[in-house]
């Protein structure tokens, strides 16, 4: 799993521009071929976006669906700031304040640019050429930041867990019962997740497992639906690192990805702050520690889990 997460998490660790995206799910196709899976591209269209989505297997007749989100965000202008995984509301205001930031700072930027080159008017013509073309080079890079900026690291969100889904490949025991999504517009939001809900292409039979922020974290927590406890009780029992199981009642577990989906649970690490769960360091350059021993234990026990299904 070593070399995948490098492969994925730093040769591929961006994944944020359409280019980037085309060469990860390009590279993870060619992972699953090469391993014997059949590989799928699953395009959502709208009269305003497009999407791409990864399918390894066969969801449809899977027992088990193992998601993760594979684009990556932006890089983060706020300070100190948390991802809670359980909070959607709060990673929503984060992310408005990060975008009311970058516009505000970019307003300033070309306010400023704009009196300058006003004033430059004045000047020699030796002077004014290199105040041109410094304006021109920092008017390129204002263009950029209202698009936002790559992150460099990302492996909590998603490349530790997209390590580990490919990793699961080499296992040939699993063809019949295993399916993997890669999903596209899911790292900031549930937009991705939602459209393959409309696409309709999982099992009602099968167990669904998004795998969320797994590289750092001291708190490995399971959630799910009360009605679906059971079948988490399964995993749980497989992970030799100690898992907290979060459950919902029906109503309150509309507003998670997992919800979404036949039997869904999300698993993720974080770290206990009050009475929440949170994810440090997440769209930050920080965002490199990978605890591997429990990486490796977590893809033993969905191994397990899935290998003696029946």
């Amino acid at each position: 799993m070593r070399d995948l997460l490098f492969h994925f998490g730093i040769t591929l660790g961006k994944r944020y521009t359409k280019k980037q995206k085309s060469w990860f799910l390009e590279e993870a196709a060619q992972e699953a071929q090469n391993q014997g899976w059949k590989a799928e591209l699953l395009t959502h269209k709208t009269k305003l976006s497009q999407s791409h989505h990864l399918s390894i297997g066969n969801p449809k007749t899977a027992q088990w669906v193992l998601m993760a989100a594979y684009d990556t965000p932006s890089k983060l202008l706020l300070p100190k700031t948390l991802y809670t995984p359980f909070r959607s509301d709060k990673n929503l205001k984060i992310d408005s304040q990060n975008l009311i930031l970058q516009v505000l700072l970019s307003f300033i930027s070309f306010t400023g640019l704009y009196f300058v080159l006003k004033s430059s008017a004045t000047y020699e013509l030796n002077i004014q050429i290199p105040i041109w073309i410094t304006s021109f080079i920092l008017m390129l890079i204002l263009f950029k930041m209202m698009s936002g900026f790559a992150n460099k690291f990302n492996h909590n969100r998603n490349s530790a867990s997209i390590a580990l889904m490919l990793d699961l490949l080499k296992e040939a025991s699993l063809k019949q019962k295993m399916a993997l999504i890669f999903v596209d517009k899911g790292i900031v939001g549930i937009e991705g997740f939602k459209e393959l809900r409309d696409m309709n292409i999982i099992s009602l039979e099968a167990k669904t497992i998004l795998l969320d922020c797994l590289a750092s974290g001291e708190i490995l927590s399971l959630a799910c639906e009360e009605k679906n406890k059971d079948g988490a009780q399964i995993l749980i029992q497989k992970i030799s690192t100690k898992i907290y199981m979060k459950t919902y009642a029906y109503e309150s577990s509309l507003n998670y990805a997992f919800s979404m989906f036949p039997s869904g649970m999300t698993l993720v690490a974080g770290d206990r702050v009050g009475n929440e769960l949170v994810v440090r360091n997440t769209r930050t350059k920080k965002d490199y520690q990978v605890n591997l021993d429990r990486l490796q234990d977590i893809r033993n026990g969905l191994f397990n889990t899935i290998r003696g299904s029946k």
